[in-house]
Parts: C-alpha cells; structure tokens; sequence
C-alpha cells in the first residue's frame, strides 16, 4: 500500500510539473507575436545607437497622401492628415 501511494503521488507530482510548464510555454501565435515585439524593440535600439532619423524610415503610402511611418499595434496608432 505504501507503494501504490509514493507512485500517487509522483504521478500527480509530475501531473502538476507537465501542466506548470505547458501553462508557461506560449502558443505558436505568442510565440510568433514575441518574435515580432523583440525584433521591433532591436530595431528601435538600432536606430537609435546608430543615430537614425525616423523621418528617413520606409513610409507607408495610401492614396490619400498620407505619409505615415508604420507602428505596430501594441504601441498604438499615430494619427496622419495630409
């Protein structure tokens, strides 16, 4: 009996191991938007040791004139008039 109940409980002990980790391990969709917020952020660093002039960045063009630099969702939209 006592070993049926040491066996127990390191099932369930591994049990709560397995789940902590998949708890903390993102999805395939986090991990990609982790990806994507990192390489952002050296960017951003880059850019700034090197001395970079944002106005010199790629600009999105739209039909209406509006020359906007991208910026990602997370930061928050910049507003453009013409």
């Amino acid at each position: 009996m006592a070993i049926g109940l040491l066996l127990l409980g390191f099932g369930l002990a591994a049990l709560f191991i397995v789940n902590g980790i998949r708890a903390v391990v993102p999805s395939e969709t986090g991990m990609l938007e982790l990806r994507i917020r990192a390489l952002y952020a050296l960017n951003q660093r880059y850019q700034a040791l090197m001395g970079l002039d944002r106005s010199l960045t790629r600009a999105i063009g739209s039909t209406d004139g509006c020359t906007a630099t991208w910026t990602p969702w997370w930061i928050g939209s910049t507003s453009c008039s013409p």
